[in-house]
């Protein structure tokens, strides 16, 4: 290795790629057969987002030398960037059955387990690069996160704990730790972990979000709201459609107990009534909290520019709604109080375009969305012009109903989806 690339290394664990890059183009000018420097600046293309390059950069190396470990872990590591966790899992193995005794490979192997909700697997992987490195970070941190979402929160607090005790100032054992007060919803504990990790490092994402949850958590009904999503988030993808699936059944299966014993009625109900209030607070908990954090002077400053762009079209679109609401009221109007309803109830789609991943499940999302809003007010329209709107009304008002139910549905699952780069 060359001057050029022990710069390189240098600048890489500094974070700043792109002069490593630079450094890293010097390096494989005097030597272009080095297969390390080649899967480095692939690690460092990878940074900028330039995956098509940083990918055929690693193969390139791999093709150089097939037994580079480094190698393997480059591949993967791209792949992770990726979102394409799966996919990761296969060099990863490679590079560790080349170089069993390198923990940066259980590291990412655990993160990519434990992005695809493999918990299990997750643990395992972190305990195994723990038993080579006890006091690697990175494997300390998916090991904590592995035991919360496993449910072991004592073991998890022992070991943030140590890991503090060994690095007070790792951002993001900072941040995992204010994640595990949350779970155990300890509201300002969290809030200092949270802002201590940020201190730390300002650009982490994982302190950030953490921070936000915690500062709307101060608000009781969405602290509720938060132990469930916690806890939701422990289910995988398939068991969380199937207790939304039971809940609705159970519905069904209480209207044929009232049939049968007049004297339930009340209970259907009563248990109806909290369902569809429990199902319209879990689409709208997140928007709602983020436009009251967004009013508050401290609040929105924590807020991504997503979520202010979320709170701003919900704010908005009930805005909107509670306008047309007012002047149905005002004027004695049912066409302009038929439109509020209209918009209200397309609110809950709206709260579920920024839960999909940026790309086609969020474009489809939004087209939806798009959809019930024209067809509810077209469909009202219709209604106030009397006989000359009839053949479009009821078309629009078919298509925003059948649509506003699938919605519901459609809204979960592709909440679900993960876009691949």
């Amino acid at each position: 290795m060359g001057n050029h690339f022990d710069r390189a290394l240098i600048l890489f664990r500094q974070s700043r790629f792109d002069l490593a890059e630079q450094e890293l183009v010097q390096e494989l000018s005097e030597a272009p057969n080095d297969a390390v420097a080649t899967s480095l600046l692939g690690l460092c293309l990878s940074q900028r987002n330039a995956y098509q390059k940083a990918t055929a950069m690693v193969e390139a190396a791999l093709a150089l030398d097939p037994t580079l470990p480094f190698a393997h872990y480059a591949l993967a590591n791209i792949l992770y960037q990726r979102n394409r966790f799966a996919e990761a899992l296969s060099p990863l193995q490679e590079a560790l059955r080349l170089d069993p005794g390198e923990p940066d490979y259980f590291s990412l192997l655990s993160s990519a387990y434990f992005s695809l909700d493999r918990w299990p697997e997750a643990l395992r992987a972190a305990e195994q690069g723990l038993s080579v490195n006890p006091e690697h970070l990175g494997c300390t941190n998916v090991w904590v996160m592995a035991l919360v979402k496993l449910g072991r929160t004592d073991q998890a607090s022992i070991a943030i704990e140590e890991a503090l005790r060994r690095d007070p100032d790792h951002a993001l054992t900072h941040a995992n730790q204010g994640w595990l007060f949350l779970e155990l919803g300890k509201i300002e504990p969290a809030l200092e972990s949270f802002r201590e990790a940020l201190r730390l490092d300002p650009s982490l994402e994982w302190a950030r979000r953490g921070i936000v949850e915690a500062m709307k958590a101060r608000n009781l009904f969405y602290r509720l709201f938060l132990a469930y999503a916690l806890w939701s988030n422990k289910l995988k993808p398939v068991l969380r459609v199937v207790f939304f699936l039971g809940l609705f059944l159970s519905l069904g299966v209480l209207v044929k107990l009232s049939d049968a014993v007049p004297s339930l009625e009340p209970l259907f109900w009563i248990a109806f009534g909290l369902y569809v209030c429990f199902a319209i607070f879990s689409w709208i908990a997140t928007p709602l909290s983020n436009l009251l954090l967004r009013l508050d002077r401290f609040g929105r400053l924590a807020l991504s520019e997503e979520e202010t762009t979320a709170s701003n079209w919900f704010g908005g679109m009930v805005l909107t709604a509670t306008l047309c609401g007012a002047i149905g009221v005002v004027g004695n109007s049912i066409y302009f109080s038929m439109a509020a309803i209209a918009l209200l109830l397309s609110v809950l789609p709206l709260s579920a375009i920024f839960r999909c991943d940026p790309g086609w499940p969020r474009t489809v999302m939004a087209s939806l969305t798009a959809v019930l809003v024209v067809c509810g007010l077209l469909g009202t329209l219709g209604l106030a012009l009397g006989e000359q709107g009839l053949w479009f009304s009821a078309p629009a008002l078919g298509v925003f109903g059948g649509g506003f139910l699938i919605s519901t549905w459609m809204g979960n699952l592709l909440a679900q989806v993960t876009v691949k780069a």
